[in-house]
């Protein structure tokens, strides 16, 4: 496993920290900001790379999947309280077959 790989997925958890902690600055201040729904897309596309990386051929193993949960647990709590079809309704038959 190439190290610099390991210190990429350091970098993408390190900015999600810091977009999740501006995000809740943001909401704290204006429930309604436009700013923070623009945090709120780079977090959702750096969870997505971090997703991807961990899903990769490399990193693949139980380990990896668990992380993956973990972190949509900590920084995707939505989804869990309400259920991917409310998020993507195009997603409905899919979470039904599990």
């Amino acid at each position: 496993m190439n190290r610099s790989r390991i210190y990429k997925l350091y970098d993408l958890v390190e900015d999600i920290k810091k977009v999740d902690g501006l995000i809740r600055m943001h909401l704290l201040n204006e429930p309604a900001d436009i700013v923070a729904d623009q945090y709120k897309a780079r977090k959702t596309k750096l969870i997505g790379s971090l997703i991807d990386e961990l899903a990769s051929p490399d990193f693949q193993s139980p380990e990896s999947f668990n992380i993956i949960r973990k972190v949509l647990e900590k920084y995707c709590p939505e989804i869990y309280v309400a259920g991917f079809s409310e998020v993507n309704p195009e997603l409905k038959n899919l979470e039904e077959a599990l």
